[in-house]
């Protein structure tokens, strides 16, 4: 699921791939800098204006078009489950229920 916040248009955000304590995943944007609770990756930075555009595009069009900034590609459901490329073995064998998810990043 998504965690939306307003976009405005002369700022970059950066996606954030975030992991709740119950193993959910989630995408939400914030501006570069900051870094919600449950951050596991983060995308390169991404101008507000775009930011916009994606959200209105969805998830595939995310899974296109972004990478996270280790240059890793990432893989975006439709309800904002995630997963990376290393990951998508797994994904396309058993699902989204049998990844192993890493921990999200300390605060």
């Amino acid at each position: 699921m998504w965690r939306r916040i307003c976009i405005e248009g002369g700022k970059t955000y950066v996606l954030n791939l975030c992991q709740d304590g119950r193993g959910r995943r989630f995408c939400a944007a914030s501006v570069v800098g900051t870094v919600p609770v449950g951050m596991v990756y983060q995308s390169q930075p991404i101008s507000g204006e775009l930011m916009h555009d994606l959200r209105a595009s969805g998830p595939a069009e995310i899974t296109r078009r972004f990478r996270l900034a280790t240059g890793q590609n990432i893989i975006v459901g439709p309800h904002g489950e995630w997963c990376t490329e290393q990951e998508r073995p797994v994904l396309a064998e058993a699902g989204f229920a049998s990844l192993r998810w890493p921990s999200p990043k300390p605060r």
